[in-house]
């Protein structure tokens, strides 16, 4: 028997469910409007709408057009009936870096001969809605709706952190009571009579003792719907193997949940699945699966393993020791607290491989130890490594992906990354920057920087440079390298006025400059200034830090005469990983027109858009 025809007798479960309640008849008593279903929106935004999966349909409406000033959204409604002393519940999403300023935001609903006017006040949820637990309910009383034509306006606030993203929005009488929490699954799809959703309580999964997911569904008109659950391969190209079949299943106006065996998935390997669920009337909802339960077997032992041998090193006579006992101590921690993320469900794709990764790596360096080898030698790939702050005498961690290139003729270039931890600039996306860094033979240097990039933190940074040329020798002293994304690109700028000497050159994007308060409202530019080659990376749409930013500090380089280029893009808001290659290609085509006995480039202050002081 085949592998496919093994998984469907293996998953087959026929549900039969007794009773059948009627189809959808009676118009609903309520109206749902999804967040991405505008009817305007600023322009020079870019693409307003944003890819959650917690949220309906998994779109949602992206936090920059709430923070525009001027800006907002509007929405076009058909009521089908009237509506007796509405709610309006916006379900919504927002966060942000210390401070968190709450978002006010002024709501116009015009229709019936009325106009209803409230100031909503958005608070934090706890994240952008890209986890199940991030979305909330903002409730707003706005009185009797009649039938008919509606015009829903969000005008946004003009303080600064004013981004909201917005799921969508009920309209309801107050004989139907919703929750956030009843919203909080894996996927939903939620429309004017029903949601339907799955809920897996983790996606990181133990094969071997997971117990099941819940299917939750509630109709706010009596209808009955079919149900599938389906396996695919990551690729979603394997013939689906069933999981759980339901025909005829009764909703009523109380949620109903229906529970589904984990026993079938017990027989996979470990790797990455696709959960598709599919509801009559909604659309498939697929939940990407990444089981563990063969790791889950053996790393214990391994980490184990790993602490003993950090713990032997010390009776050892090794060259640069300090540095092999700060890497040992730092790989086992983040073992432990990464395979504690893991066992809790709440780990991604990039922790768990960085889990793998992380003990091939030490296990290796090992037996390099016990052989007599150099531990570091010929290394290539993405390394764990740390090093012990004379700053703070804090552990630091950091990633080194050296690429397939590497030799220890100190022919390789390498750039630093800030982006907020050791591993943001690194796993987010579809690791393009490790994808783009190798094809184009340049290491990346990525540092968690736990004190930050100033000060302290400004220390750190020069010493994990230095402490990276001295133990990898194939690295190029000569093109070392810094870019950086948001506060990053700040921290890049500073670094660089403080040590000139140490960077050929450098990239900011979304963020360069000294600035007394960073991108507060009453930021100022400070005189400090740095003839390093600078290129400027920025968003015409970035709610966050607003292009006069990147403006201002091109406009007074080019007074100084100091060799800068910028590059300002309509409709790019403040991300990095969206255009990651887009951003490191650029990068790196002016790293390399900098670097030491390079040809002469473009000449600098070219930009894909004018500079406006």
């Amino acid at each position: 028997m085949d592998n496919a025809a093994l998984l469907t007798v293996l998953f087959l479960l026929g549900v039969c469910v007794a009773g059948c309640a009627p189809a959808a008849s009676a118009p609903s008593p309520l109206y749902w409007h999804e967040g991405e279903r505008l009817a305007w929106a600023p322009e020079g935004m870019g693409d307003p709408v944003g890819a959650k999966a917690p949220a309906s349909g998994g779109r949602a409406l992206a936090g920059g057009p709430l923070a525009a000033a001027p800006g907002g959204v509007r929405y076009a409604l058909v009521l089908p009936l009237d509506i007796p002393d509405a709610t309006l519940l916006l379900r919504c999403a927002r966060f942000h870096y210390v401070p968190m300023d709450p978002s006010r935001v002024r709501l116009h609903l015009a229709g019936g001969g009325r106009t209803i006017e409230r100031d909503l006040t958005f608070g934090d949820t706890g994240g952008w809605g890209d986890a199940k637990g991030q979305w909330g309910l903002l409730a707003v009383d706005v009185g009797p709706l009649a039938a008919g034509t509606w015009q829903l306006e969000l005008a946004s606030a003009m303080e600064r952190r004013g981004d909201v993203a917005l799921d969508g929005f009920f309209l309801a009488p107050p004989s139907v009571r919703i929750s956030a929490a009843e919203l909080a699954v894996d996927r939903v799809d939620i429309d004017a009579t029903r949601y339907v959703g799955v809920d897996l309580g983790a996606t990181t999964i133990n094969q071997g003792t997971f117990e099941g997911l819940r299917l939750v569904a509630r109709a706010f008109v009596p209808r009955s719907l079919d149900v599938t659950v389906t396996l695919l391969d990551a690729a979603g190209r394997t013939p689906p193997a069933v999981l759980y079949g339901a025909r005829n299943v009764p909703l009523t106006d109380v949620r109903t949940v229906l529970g589904v065996s984990g026993a079938p998935l017990r027989e996979l390997d470990d790797g990455q699945y696709i959960l598709r669920t599919q509801w009559q009337s909604a659309p498939a909802m697929d939940v990407p699966l990444l089981l563990v339960g063969r790791l889950a077997a053996t790393v214990e032992a391994r980490i184990a393993a790993i602490e003993r041998f950090g713990a032997q090193l010390a009776s050892m006579e090794l060259p640069r020791k300090d540095a092999l006992l700060a890497d040992y101590e730092h790989a086992a921690g983040f073992l432990r607290t990464a395979w504690g993320q893991i066992q809790s469900g709440t780990a991604d794709v990039p922790t768990v491989a960085g889990v793998r990764r992380t003990l091939e790596q030490y296990e290796l360096t090992r037996q390099r130890i016990l052989e007599g080898h150099d531990p570091w030698a010929g290394r290539t790939g993405d390394l764990r490594l740390a090093f012990r702050s004379r700053a703070t005498g804090r552990l630091e961690p950091y990633r080194l992906v050296l690429p397939d290139t590497y030799r220890t003729d100190g022919s390789t270039p390498v750039f630093m990354a800030l982006n907020g931890t050791e591993d943001r600039f690194l796993d987010r996306g579809d690791d393009a920057a490790k994808r783009v860094a190798n094809a184009r033979g340049y290491a990346i240097l990525s540092p968690r920087a736990s004190s930050g990039y100033w000060r302290e933190g400004q220390q750190d940074l020069v010493q994990v440079v230095e402490h990276v040329l001295e133990t990898f020798e194939g690295l190029d002293r000569r093109r070392v390298y810094c870019t950086g994304a948001s506060a990053g690109g700040f921290g890049t700028y500073g670094l660089a006025t403080a040590r000139p000497d140490l960077f050929a050159a450098i990239a900011c994007a979304s963020g360069v400059g000294n600035y007394r308060r960073l991108a507060q409202p009453d930021r100022e530019l400070t005189e400090r200034f740095t003839a390093v080659p600078t290129l400027i990376l920025h968003g015409e749409a970035d709610p966050i830090v607003p292009p006069t930013v990147a403006r201002d500090v091109a406009a007074r380089l080019d007074r100084l005469g100091y060799p800068h280029e910028v590059h300002i893009f309509p409709g790019h808001g403040h991300g990095y990983v969206e255009y990651a290659e887009q951003y490191l290609n650029l990068t790196l085509d002016y790293f390399d027109r900098h670097a030491p006995g390079a040809q002469d480039g473009p000449p600098d202050a070219a930009a894909d858009t004018p500079v406006r002081p």
